[in-house]
């Protein structure tokens, strides 16, 4: 009886280690931007985020802001970050600490706005054709980061973030404050050690053709009848056709 328990036991972690994981941040070992295209490439060693495409956003994309207290997980994560890159180290942490040091969130808020620029704008024609044919490339949608003490004062007094693309496509952080921009942050100044990338779904048209239409976190289901491959999805359609008569 204790050898089928084992066996049993045995399966059901098995299958919990298979499931995928919602709202699963990765460890960052290299920068990483929010807003960009990409696919996890796994190693021996360690899993790391390559980038393929670079949205172009000329209509800023809401954002969100938090400030959280560092934790010895979220410590060792940062550090295994600075490990793989020349970045030096810029937070002082202790267990012992009564005040412990900040790290940041930023996620993007408004995903119909991501949906709508890379549908509907004629500057990101080549990205969503290239996600048409590459359904399983992911968006970076949410990064925790540190950053020097200058950048820090500017976020400090920012009421609202976006993010938006200028020279050369490169990204930017905006920082208003009372309706104003007080600040445009580079993406890379900002020391991102951990992120979280949503996946595409996909509307396929009965008279062909496709429109992205929602960004779900990792692990959910797209719904409402959309597919997260749009290719698949046409080639069953077919198929049913084709039994049907």
């Amino acid at each position: 009886m204790k050898r089928y328990l084992y066996l049993i036991l045995c399966v059901l972690i098995s299958s919990c280690y298979v499931l995928p994981q919602k709202n699963k941040l990765y460890q960052a070992y290299s920068s990483v931007d929010l807003g960009v295209l990409g696919e996890q490439k796994k190693t021996v060693r360690k899993n790391s985020f390559e980038v393929v495409g670079i949205p172009t956003y000329f209509h800023p994309i809401k954002l969100d802001f938090t400030s959280r207290e560092f934790n010895n997980q979220n410590f060792k994560s940062y550090q295994r970050f600075l490990e793989s890159t020349t970045k030096k180290d810029i937070i002082v942490y202790d267990d012992s600490l009564k005040v412990k040091p900040n790290y940041f969130e930023l996620k993007i808020n408004d995903k119909v706005s991501v949906i709508d620029e890379i549908n509907n704008r004629g500057f990101n024609h080549k990205v969503k054709n290239y996600l048409y044919y590459n359904p399983e490339l992911t968006l970076v949608t949410q990064i925790k980061f540190v950053a020097q003490p200058k950048v820090l004062q500017y976020l400090k007094q920012a009421d609202a973030l976006y993010l938006f693309t200028k020279d050369n496509n490169q990204s930017y952080i905006l920082l208003y404050k009372e309706g104003k921009v007080i600040h445009e942050l580079n993406s890379s100044e900002l020391q991102v050690f951990q992120y979280e990338v949503s996946s595409f779904c996909w509307n396929v048209h009965k008279m062909g053709g496709a429109r992205i239409v929602g960004l779900v976190d990792e692990g959910e289901l797209c719904e409402n009848g959309a597919a997260r491959n749009p290719i698949k999805e046409i080639y069953k359609r077919e198929k049913q056709k084709i039994n049907h008569y």
